[in-house]
């Protein structure tokens, strides 16, 4: 009677470990793949968020500076015009 009793509790102990061990891992894989989840969606959020912003500041800062440089040539350009005109008439 007492061989069979701890056969069975040693069997029932090993049970429940690999039913444990079971649901560990079962637990574990889940917490990985919401934390893939979580990494990938902020990941997303960041190139969105990047793209946006080197959009709209390489858009501004490309603009100002052609505005600038194309005032600057055309001003010099119609000044140096003027000069040679007036020049000729006189």
């Amino acid at each position: 009677n007492n061989i069979i009793t701890i056969i069975i509790i040693i069997i029932i102990i090993i049970i429940i470990i690999i039913i444990i061990m079971m649901m560990m891992i079962i637990i574990i894989m889940i917490i990985i793949i919401i934390i893939i989840i979580i990494i990938i969606i902020i990941i997303i959020i960041i190139i969105i968020r990047r793209r946006r912003r080197r959009r709209r500041r390489r858009r501004r800062r490309r603009r100002r500076r052609r505005r600038r440089r194309r005032r600057r040539r055309r001003r010099r350009r119609r000044r140096r015009r003027r000069r040679r005109r007036s020049g000729r008439r006189r």
